[in-house]
């Protein structure tokens, strides 16, 4: 009788410290650790495969979340390189408990450069009509979600970016910080809504991938990639979750 009370109590707490935690964070689904999706696949394989390049030494991730998916096929390949002392790893993650997770991961890899960053300001977010003219002209897998979800993830996001005070431009940050002029590669898997605007701050980059191809994040950067003269496409797959892609910089040699 005595534990049956008890653990009525105890769950009554939980479900206290529950809620307290909700309403803090705003019920915000970027306070979530959630499970990876880039995960010994095609895409893993060929992210593996381009980071242990020598001649690849400076990386940008957008997108790291908790560190399980594409940053452990980043992380392996460089781990088993003789000059990780030349490699900088630089890893964009907003959500704060993610990015706390991914700092627990690797702390024991000196190369890796976490960051608790937005890639961009909510001012370079699209506006509402343009998310609304994407989704109306363009039939891509964003269209098996309701419209009126899609905006409201465009919301949270640019929410979530304002709550934290660090509403500016973290790639352009990250770039001064490190006097980096171009990155050699960079992956681009951040918010559904700033594939476009990211790729204007890391175009030039021997190595440029994407993930989410068919959906409003890295659609547009995936056209204007495969018409930049610059880039060759290496590795296209649509139909691998919601589709990637990777070019490479035709006078880096490395296609």
């Amino acid at each position: 009788m005595e534990q049956s009370i008890l653990r009525k109590i105890i769950k009554k707490l939980k479900r206290i410290i529950y809620d307290s935690i909700y309403k803090i964070t705003g019920g915000n689904e970027l306070n979530e650790i959630i499970d990876p999706e880039i995960l010994e696949d095609e895409f893993s394989n060929s992210i593996y495969k381009f980071a242990s390049n020598v001649n690849l030494k400076i990386f940008l991730e957008i997108g790291s979340s908790s560190g399980n998916g594409s940053t452990d096929a980043f992380v392996r390949s460089l781990r088993s390189r003789n000059d990780k002392g030349e490699i900088n790893f630089h890893c964009i993650e907003l959500s704060t408990p993610r990015y706390l997770r991914l700092l627990k991961t690797y702390h024991g890899d000196s190369f890796v450069k976490a960051h608790n960053l937005s890639s961009v300001s909510s001012l370079e977010f699209p506006s509402i009509e343009e998310v609304k003219t994407f989704y109306t002209h363009n039939k891509t897998k964003l269209n098996s979600t309701d419209l009126d979800e899609v905006l409201k993830w465009r919301q949270r996001d640019i929410d979530y970016i304002i709550d934290t005070g660090k509403d500016f431009n973290g790639i352009e940050a990250i770039k001064q910080q490190n006097e980096i002029e171009h990155f050699d590669m960079v992956l681009i898997d951040g918010s559904e809504f700033t594939g476009e605007v990211e790729l204007d701050f890391v175009i030039g980059a021997n190595v440029i991938a994407l993930d989410d191809t068919e959906s409003y994040k890295c659609r547009a950067a995936f056209v204007r990639l495969k018409k930049d003269s610059r880039y060759d496409l290496v590795t296209h797959n649509p139909n691998l979750r919601n589709g990637f892609a990777i070019f490479v910089k035709k006078d880096s040699k490395l296609s």
